[in-house]
């Protein structure tokens, strides 16, 4: 089973792309953004402890990224963001199913200590997330 770990956070590509995520997508979230934005103030904390979480943050940015840049008509820009897109994308989707994979693993084997509960609960969190923002990237639409 391959493992996967977070994109460096040292990245440029991937510090843009953070960037984009907070002041531009979580902004566009929310009905009016404010100082306790949830998708800033919950799902980017998470991403810092979740390759999942972080992933499905990095498809959502450059999918929107790419979904700007063909309505203003920038063509290489459309693309490259779009190829991002699918990169981190395919890796969220994989990460997703070997989590839930996992996951089951975990319920099947019906172990209640608090220390697993807990990090199993952290593990659920993480995934419902991801879902969230996987789906809404399938949201955005260039224009």
């Amino acid at each position: 089973m391959q493992s996967f770990t977070s994109p460096p956070l040292e990245s440029q590509n991937v510090r843009f792309l953070l960037h984009h995520y907070n002041q531009v997508v979580a902004a566009n979230m929310t009905w009016a953004d404010s100082s306790d934005n949830p998708w800033r103030d919950i799902i980017i904390p998470m991403a810092m402890e979740s390759p999942l979480v972080l992933l499905s943050i990095l498809t959502f940015a450059s999918k929107h990224i790419s979904a700007m840049a063909q309505s203003a008509l920038l063509e290489a820009e459309a693309r490259k963001a779009a190829d991002y897109s699918k990169l981190y994308g395919n890796q969220a989707l994989k990460l997703l199913a070997q989590e839930l994979r996992t996951l089951r693993s975990l319920d099947q084997a019906k172990t209640s200590t608090s220390l697993v509960v807990s990090h199993a609960r952290r593990r659920y969190n993480s995934l419902l997330v991801a879902m969230l923002v996987l789906c809404n990237v399938e949201t955005v639409k260039p224009g």
